[in-house]
């Protein structure tokens, strides 16, 4: 009788995983996951791309990239899906105009997702261990070196490689900065990263006056992606120390480290002749000399961040949207921050960025870059 009794289990257990499997199988086909009509603007996009017509005739279904295939994972995911049908049934994408207008936020979902799950439907057919590097091109085989050791997932250098990104503008760009920089709440002690080009003062009366200040109150520019430290605060303007280093020779140029053109500020003479002078360290590589320099200046308030690590993630989704629609994402790490400087404007013609904007996306690549502290 107990016999029976585990078979009969067995067989419902059975019964029910067939069932689970079954709806499973129907409801990640390509047929189901475009028979919404706003899925088709997605749809059509796919149809264009590598992932549905190459010369191997190899054909990437929806599941493939966007359902994971381990049980649990797989479980969650279909879970989270049921948004989608609320999204369906109020209407959020449902015209063009809208998708547009969401497209960011949607595919920023399926990157968190896919960089927290490593990627794992891109690695359901790729195999870095069974890449052929002599059929690549030299860039890309330098790319998947240095990226797949480190266990980069692969949609942080591949977005858009099946679907449009998210047309990035200077108005966006600036519309995304301008959010950030809104919530910041300058104190005394805190540490504040700009997102535009800011006029640097020597005294304060010059900073709140409004007017064009003289040559002995001009301080020069301090520029985009540049952090510094509040020292003190008068209404909208904030007394800051600005800490870089001085190539010897050159002394109008403060930069972010020592030996990198990650360039800080540009200064006046006035502002020259108060800077506070550290000792001077000969960089071994190119036996230049150089010295760790500090500025006391004032700024306004305004396009100052404080959450910083918003601010570059930001700057690196304009980075993914921007650069990546053309060809794969090139990872912040593929250079060093000086190489940064000729490629980044090599390709300057084809994003559309003001000069501040294309500034703050340097910075960050430079930042990022192979021998500097924040590269991955």
């Amino acid at each position: 009788m107990i016999g029976g009794a585990l078979v009969l289990g067995l067989l419902i257990g059975l019964g029910a995983w067939g069932s689970y499997e079954a709806v499973t199988a129907f409801v990640t086909t390509n047929a189901f996951c475009t028979s919404c009509h706003e899925m088709q603007t997605v749809a059509d996009e796919y149809q264009h791309r590598i992932h549905f017509s190459n010369p191997a005739g190899v054909r990437a279904q929806c599941a493939d990239c966007h359902v994971p295939k381990p049980f649990v994972a797989r479980i969650l995911h279909m879970i989270g899906a049921t948004r989608d049908l609320v999204g369906h049934l109020t209407g959020v994408i449902n015209t063009p105009a809208k998708f547009e207008a969401h497209r960011l936020d949607m595919a920023k979902r399926v990157w968190v997702e896919m960089t927290a799950n490593g990627s794992l439907g891109c690695r359901s057919c790729h195999a870095f261990e069974a890449m052929d590097f002599a059929h690549q091109t030299p860039k890309a085989s330098l790319a998947m070196h240095v990226t797949m050791p480190a266990g980069t997932s692969c949609i942080s250098c591949h977005k858009g490689i099946s679907h449009h990104l998210p047309p990035v503008t200077a108005a966006s760009f600036a519309e995304a900065m301008a959010t950030i920089s809104a919530a910041t709440s300058a104190t005394a002690g805190a540490a504040l990263t700009s997102t535009t080009s800011k006029k640097l003062f020597l005294t304060s009366d010059a900073a709140t006056s409004g007017a064009p200040p003289s040559d002995d109150t001009a301080g020069g520019t301090l520029l985009p992606g540049s952090t510094v430290t509040v020292t003190a605060v008068r209404g909208t303007t904030v007394q800051i120390s600005l800490a870089g280093w001085q190539q010897n020779e050159v002394p109008r140029a403060v930069y972010a480290l020592r030996g990198q053109r990650i360039l800080t500020a540009a200064l006046t003479p006035a502002a020259i002749a108060q800077l506070q002078l550290g000792s001077d360290e000969t960089d071994p590589d190119t036996a230049i000399v150089w010295r760790k320099v500090t500025l006391i200046a004032w700024i306004t308030a305004d396009g100052m961040v404080a959450a910083q690590q918003e601010l570059w993630d930001g700057v690196a989704d304009i980075y993914a949207a921007a650069c990546g629609s053309c060809h794969a994402l090139t990872p912040p790490a593929a250079y060093t921050a000086n190489q940064w400087i000729g490629t980044a404007n090599a390709m300057r013609q084809n994003v559309a960025l003001d000069d501040d904007q294309y500034r703050l996306l340097v910075k960050y690549l430079q930042l990022n870059a192979r021998d500097t502290a924040r590269a991955n």
